[in-house]
């Protein structure tokens, strides 16, 4: 069932009678006074068996909603924490890094960074907040770990950054 691991969509071009029949098998059992749970279960295997072999052929990635919510997520609640946006775009991940990867050519920590760094120059030019002040709204640890993340994308520290714009 691995082969299902990674799939957000199954394209069935045609409803095999085979696995319209063991849906209305499981239909019936599950009707049953007293239900089998052997069959119940070798029920659900046959089907998740018949669906893994339409991964190879009907396959279809569909990123386009999970791009766009992605990215309207990042535009309203900023976080450094690819987890964080995977639990609220219902998905793992590794399901957004594939995305990522797929439509940005990026892994989901370097499209979340890009955001970041554009919000914090954002604030560095056009607000009057400190160093530690911003660090704090974007939910740092502290400044120092601050600073390195800044200075490792940009190649500056923010108050570097900040005088080179204002001169």
């Amino acid at each position: 069932m691995h082969k299902l691991k990674n799939s957000s969509k199954l394209k069935i071009k045609e409803v095999n009678s085979s696995l319209e029949y063991l849906f209305k098998a499981m239909s019936l059992e599950m009707k049953q006074d007293i239900v089998n749970q052997e069959v119940v279960e070798g029920g659900l295997k046959s089907i998740l068996a018949k669906l893994v072999g339409y991964t190879n052929t009907n396959f279809v990635t569909d990123y386009t909603s999970l791009s766009s919510g992605f990215l309207d997520l990042l535009s309203t609640q900023l976080k450094n924490n690819v987890a964080f946006y995977a639990i609220q775009l219902h998905t793992t991940s590794q399901n957004l890094n594939a995305m990522c990867n797929k439509v940005f050519g990026k892994t989901a920590s370097d499209v979340i960074a890009e955001h970041i760094i554009k919000e914090i120059k954002r604030q560095l030019l056009f607000t009057n907040k400190s160093v530690s002040d911003i660090a704090y709204d974007l939910e740092f640890k502290d400044t120092s770990h601050f600073t390195k993340y800044f200075k490792r994308y940009v190649l500056q520290t923010p108050l570097q950054f900040k005088k080179a714009a204002n001169t």
